[in-house]
């Protein structure tokens, strides 16, 4: 039998989003054991065991998500030009660690 527990934290950061998902998910893991994933003002977070973070991508209605940058990709494959974004297609993006995604946003 498996058991769930839903703990409710607030954080916050003056930085980055990724800072305060950062910071909530250590102070989960100060009184929690096995932190699995989390969930943020309705976005799913997966986090891996190496830092990565899986992050929800909700559909948009007559758009599609195309992905402008990716820094953990090597060059040239990191950054697009503007029109040429490579096409994503998922309901999941995962960001390596130390590394930053920007998805755009495209008319079908």
């Amino acid at each position: 039998m498996s058991v769930a527990r839903v703990t409710e934290l607030s954080c916050t950061s003056n930085s980055s989003f990724e800072d305060a998902i950062r910071d909530g998910i250590e102070r989960a893991n100060k009184t929690l054991r096995q932190v699995r994933s989390a969930w943020v003002k309705e976005q799913r977070v997966t986090v891996g065991r190496d830092g990565t973070l899986e992050f929800q991508v909700p559909a948009v209605p007559g758009k599609r998500w195309r992905i402008f940058a990716d820094t953990s990709k090597p060059s040239p494959e990191d950054i697009s030009e503007l029109g040429q974004e490579r096409e994503f297609s998922g309901e999941a993006y995962t960001v390596e660690g130390r590394s930053v995604v920007i998805l755009v946003s495209a008319d079908q």
